[in-house]
């Protein structure tokens, strides 16, 4: 009789028979398909676990999240688009900044509010590394006044060139100016 119930755990003793000179041989143990006690009791376990677990899901209302663990994607895309729109105000801030500043020409404006966008900290470090390339109030091409009102060597020559005095040029280029 076979017994290949899980219950099995040894298999069946040898069986003893005499041969033809009339020694005893025995007949190799059959092995069954048992398995062994620990695979039998990980078995166990393992179907027990899973029992456990559909029956928990067959208690929760599938229809109703919990509130406490999700949002609704409404709310998450508005807070993007909102995150967005102040990262991107902040961004153009900083540069117009920068551009009053003179650390950065107005024709870069654009590349400027992408750089700060993708990367703030490598932008504010480009800014402190950066030299004031234009005076502000100053347009693109002019001269850069010092404030004090002084002229340089070009200027007194164009002075002299027309026949100005220091006071005359310097108001005449005030009127230009405005």
């Amino acid at each position: 009789p076979s017994n290949t119930s899980p219950r099995c755990i040894s298999p069946s003793p040898p069986e003893i028979r005499k041969g033809k000179s009339g020694r005893l041989l025995r007949r190799p143990r059959q092995h069954y398909a048992v398995a062994t006690v620990a695979e039998y009791c990980s078995a166990v376990h393992t179907a027990t676990a899973v029992q456990a677990a559909v029956t928990a899901l067959g208690k929760k209302d599938a229809s109703a999240p919990d509130p406490n663990k999700f949002a609704p994607i409404e709310v998450v895309t508005s807070l993007q688009a909102q995150v967005k729109t102040l990262m991107d105000e902040r961004a153009a801030g900083v540069v117009d900044q920068a551009i009053k500043s003179g650390k950065v020409p107005p024709a870069n404006r654009d590349w400027a509010v992408a750089y700060h966008a993708k990367d703030p900290e490598g932008f504010a470090k480009f800014l402190e590394g950066q030299p004031a390339i234009l005076m502000p109030g100053a347009k693109p091409g002019a001269k850069v006044e010092t404030g004090d009102g002084a002229l340089d060597a070009d200027d007194m020559a164009v002075c002299s060139a027309m026949g100005l005095t220091p006071e005359e040029f310097t108001a005449m280029r005030k009127k230009e100016a405005v």
